[in-house]
């Protein structure tokens, strides 16, 4: 027997078609013991740390300059954006640094920068020293959140198309060794980027 939609929607077989719809209850949920409640109170803080990051209003700087018969290659002001911005960032400062020098070479910081520059030296085959005030744990790289994604690292109006170049040159290279320095699981996120899994922690 064929019945129209109409009919069928509005009649007493809506009541029959729709009998195998009806909601099935849900077996309840385990039993389980709650958490212990949590005992805040600031005579229990252990320690505070606080991963201050300054930036250039006008962009991270990658520079090199004449210091006596030595060249200082500048490489900081990267804000929110360091550990994005490391490897690129700091193969910028090597191309600017190693050509046409021999001999071990010093970085400066052990941050995410100095770390990051440091090993390009190495992989360069120079020899290098790492001077810093702190190592980590206790640099701020170290308890910043990383994300693979500049942020905060500049001000649009105040940025150059030279800044705008070096940027997406930084970019481009950390995008691309951001990968292969992780030994675990790399996986996609919005926009692919790669991001790090919780299983390569």
């Amino acid at each position: 027997m064929l019945l129209a939609r109409r009919t069928l929607v509005t009649g007493s077989a809506a009541t029959l078609a729709l009998a195998g719809c009806a909601t099935v209850p849900r077996p309840a949920a385990p039993a389980c013991s709650p958490l212990a409640p949590v005992k805040v109170a600031l005579d229990r803080v252990v320690r505070t740390k606080a991963g201050l990051r300054p930036y250039r209003s006008a962009g991270f700087v990658v520079r090199r300059e004449a210091l006596g018969d030595k060249a200082l290659v500048h490489n900081y002001g990267h804000g929110g954006a360091g550990i994005t911005l490391s490897w690129g960032s700091s193969r910028l400062a090597t191309d600017l640094g190693l050509p046409g020098h021999s001999g071990p070479v010093a970085v400066i910081g052990a941050g995410i920068m100095g770390l990051t520059t440091a090993r390009l030296v190495q992989e360069a085959g120079l020899p290098v020293t790492i001077y810093a005030e702190k190592l980590p744990p206790d640099t701020t790289s170290n308890v910043a959140g990383g994300q693979i994604s500049p942020f905060g690292h500049y001000r649009e109006e105040e940025v150059s198309e030279a800044w705008r170049a070096q940027f997406k040159a930084a970019l481009a290279y950390s995008w691309q060794r951001i990968p292969r320095s992780w030994s675990g699981t790399i996986t996609a996120c919005a926009g692919c980027r790669p991001t790090r899994s919780l299983a390569s922690r």
